[in-house]
C-alpha cells in the first residue's frame, strides 16, 4: 500500500515545530534587543532606577535660640471657713474660722538657653506680694500678708516633635508680718508628651511634681511650725489654633505641719492666647479658673471639707521667641 508523503505520521511533528518557531520569532528578537546592551558591557541600561540613599533627618534642637520672657499676674483664691468638732471621752470642742479671700500679685523673668542639641537650661527669678490663707506658723487662721522673692533652675531634655522631661530645684525667701520669716526650698520634675495634629489639633499632655520644705523662724509657738508641701498637677493643652491653647486638668497639693494638714483637690480650665501683633516682642494673655475642695485637719478635731475656688490672669512678653504660641512652647520656653 502506498501513502502520500504529506499525510504520513512522520511529517506531522516537523510541521508543528516549524509553526512554533515562527510564533516564537518576535519574542526571540525582543529578547535579543534587550540583552544585546548587557552582552556588549554597556552601562546605559539598568533594569531599576538607581537607589538614592536617604540621609536621616536630625531632630530639631531642644532650644531653637536663646530667649527671654517676662510675666506679671494676679491671683485670687477663696476658701470657706472651718466648722468642725471634737468629741472625746471626757471633753468636746468646736473649731470655727471665717471664710478667707487670698490675693497675690507676682512677676517673674525666665531665660532659656541651649546646652547641647537635645538639652537646655531654664533659669527663673520671681517675686511678689500675697495675702495668704493663714500665717506661716498657722497661729492666725485669717489672711496673712507676706513678701516673697526667689529663683529656680531647671535642666531639661526636649524633642519638639515628641516631648520633654525637666528636673530642677528652687528656693524662695518668705517675709511675713509679725516678724515671721521662712526659707522654702525643694525640687521638681516634669514630663510632657507632644501629640501632633491628628485632625483636631495638637495636644500637650503633661504631669509635674513639686516638693518644698519650708523652715519658719520668728514664731513664739512652743511646737514645730515647719512645713512640707507636696504638689502634683496634670494638664492637657489643646491648640485650637497655633496661637490659642485651651488648658484643662487637675491639681492635688498637701501641706503637712506638726498639728495642721491641708489637702487641696481642684480642677481647672484655662486659656492662653498670643496676640497677632507685629514686631519683635510677642505678647501673650492667659487666664485660668479653679474649683474644688480643701480638707482642713487639726488635731484632735475631725477633718473638714471646704469649698475652694479662684482664678488668675497674667500677661507675658516674649523676646527672641517663636513666631506662634505652639512654636514658643515646644521649641523655645
Amino acid at each position: 500500500m502506498q501513502t502520500r508523503g504529506g499525510d504520513g505520521p512522520g511529517r506531522r511533528p516537523a510541521a508543528e515545530i516549524a509553526r512554533a518557531m515562527r510564533a516564537a520569532t518576535p519574542i526571540t528578537l525582543l529578547l535579543l534587543v534587550l540583552i544585546a546592551p548587557i552582552a556588549r558591557g554597556g552601562s546605559d541600561w539598568t533594569p531599576y532606577p538607581p537607589r538614592v540613599r536617604k540621609e536621616p533627618v536630625p531632630p530639631s534642637p531642644a532650644v531653637a535660640r536663646i530667649n527671654v520672657r517676662a510675666t506679671g499676674g494676679y491671683r485670687f483664691e477663696h476658701v470657706d471657713g472651718v466648722d468642725t468638732t471634737f468629741f472625746g471621752a471626757v471633753t468636746s470642742g468646736t473649731l470655727r474660722t471665717d471664710d478667707v479671700d487670698a490675693h497675690a500679685a507676682w512677676g517673674e523673668l525666665v531665660a532659656t538657653v541651649p546646652i547641647t542639641r537635645s538639652t537646655g537650661a531654664r533659669g527663673r527669678v520671681r517675686g511678689g506680694f500675697a495675702e495668704t490663707r493663714r500665717s506661716l506658723d498657722a497661729a492666725d487662721p485669717d489672711a496673712s500678708e507676706l513678701d516673697a522673692i526667689g529663683g529656680e533652675l531647671e535642666l531639661f531634655w526636649r524633642d519638639p516633635s515628641r516631648g520633654a522631661f525637666a528636673a530642677g530645684g528652687h528656693y524662695d525667701r518668705l517675709m511675713a508680718d509679725g516678724g515671721l520669716d521662712a526659707d522654702a526650698y525643694g525640687g521638681s520634675a516634669e514630663a510632657i508628651v507632644f501629640v501632633p495634629d491628628l485632625g483636631s489639633g495638637p495636644v500637650d499632655w503633661g504631669v509635674r511634681f513639686d516638693f518644698t520644705r519650708r523652715q519658719v523662724s520668728g514664731s513664739a509657738l512652743p511646737f514645730d511650725v515647719d512645713a512640707v508641701v507636696y504638689r502634683v498637677e496634670g494638664t492637657a493643652g489643646w491648640y485650637a489654633t497655633p496661637n490659642v491653647q485651651v488648658l484643662f486638668g487637675g491639681r492635688w497639693s498637701r501641706v503637712e505641719e506638726e498639728l495642721v494638714n491641708e489637702d487641696d483637690r481642684v480642677g481647672f480650665l484655662g486659656l492662653r492666647w498670643r496676640l497677632p501683633l507685629p514686631g519683635p516682642v510677642g505678647v501673650e494673655l492667659s487666664a485660668r479658673g479653679t474649683a474644688g475642695l480643701s480638707e482642713y485637719k487639726e488635731a484632735p478635731f475631725r477633718g473638714d471639707q471646704r469649698l475652694l475656688y479662684g482664678g488668675e490672669a497674667a500677661i507675658t512678653l516674649r523676646f527672641n521667641s517663636g513666631a506662634t504660641l505652639l512654636d514658643s512652647i515646644r521649641a523655645h520656653d
